[in-house]
C-alpha cells in the first residue's frame, strides 16, 4: 500500500555524494492510543512527507518491518532537517525515537525511481561502534579489516550499498537475507568494537542505484 512506503521521488539522479539518514526507532514504551488518533497522526505523518517530497527535500523512506523507519533527507543542514521534522504530526506526538546521522555512500547512492514502484525487502545492517579502554586502542586496525570483509562482499555482489555515518560507524544494504550472524568472523565485531544492528526494511527497488 501506498501509505506504507515513501520512496525515492527526485526526476534524475543525485550528483550530491551526502545527504541526511533519520532513523524512526520504534519505542516500546509507546503509550496506548486510540485507533482512530493513530489513524489522524500516521495520515498527517505521510501527508507531510509527501510536502516535503515535492519540495525536494526528502529523497528516500521506507518502514522497517515490525516498526520504525528511515528518512534520508537532500540536505546535511540541521536546522532544516531538524525544521521539516517538526512539521511533522507522528514526530510531534514522538511516536518514534529520533536519530539523526551523516550518511555518506561509499557504494551505491541515491538513484530516481519512476512508476511503478517494485516494491523490495532488503536487509538493512547498522553497525554501531562500542569503544572501551580494552579496544580502543586497535579500533583503527580493527576497523579496517572490519571495511575489508564489507568489501569482500561488495565482490560477491552482495551489497547494495555501504553508507559511512560516523567516524567508526557504517551500514550496508543488501539485497539478500542477511543477519548479525553473518558478521560473526568480522574482527572488529569479535572484539567487541562494532555491534550488529539488523533490520529489514521496504523500499522501492532501484532506490539506492542497484539494478
Amino acid at each position: 500500500m501506498r501509505i506504507l512506503i515513501f520512496l525515492l521521488l527526485s526526476q534524475w539522479a543525485f550528483a550530491q555524494k551526502e545527504f541526511t539518514l533519520v532513523m524512526l526507532h520504534k519505542r516500546p514504551d509507546l503509550p496506548a492510543m486510540p485507533k482512530e488518533e493513530v489513524d489522524k497522526l500516521m495520515q498527517g505523518h505521510f501527508a507531510n512527507m509527501e510536502k516535503l517530497h515535492k519540495e525536494g527535500h526528502l529523497v528516500a523512506a521506507g518502514p522497517f518491518e515490525g516498526g520504525g523507519g528511515i528518512f534520508i533527507f537532500n540536505s546535511t543542514n540541521r536546522a532544516d532537517i531538524d525544521r521539516w521534522l517538526a512539521d511533522d504530526p507522528g514526530v510531534q506526538a514522538q511516536r518514534w525515537r529520533l536519530e539523526v546521522l551523516p550518511y555518506k555512500p561509499v557504494i551505491g547512492s541515491i538513484c530516481a525511481v519512476s512508476e511503478p514502484y517494485q516494491m523490495v525487502n532488503y536487509s538493512f545492517i547498522r553497525f554501531v561502534p562500542q569503544l572501551t579502554k580494552d579496544n580502543q586502542r586497535d579500533a583503527t586496525r580493527l576497523f579496517l579489516a572490519h571495511q575489508d570483509l564489507i568489501s569482500g562482499l561488495n565482490t560477491n555482489k552482495v551489497i547494495i550499498t555501504h553508507v559511512q555515518v560516523g567516524e567508526l560507524e557504517d551500514l550496508v544494504i543488501a539485497a539478500e537475507a542477511i543477519n548479525a550472524d553473518r558478521f560473526a568472523t568480522d574482527p572488529a565485531v569479535q572484539q567487541g568494537l562494532l555491534a550488529v544492528e539488523a533490520e529489514k526494511l521496504l523500499i522501492a527497488k532501484g532506490s539506492f542505484c542497484e539494478k
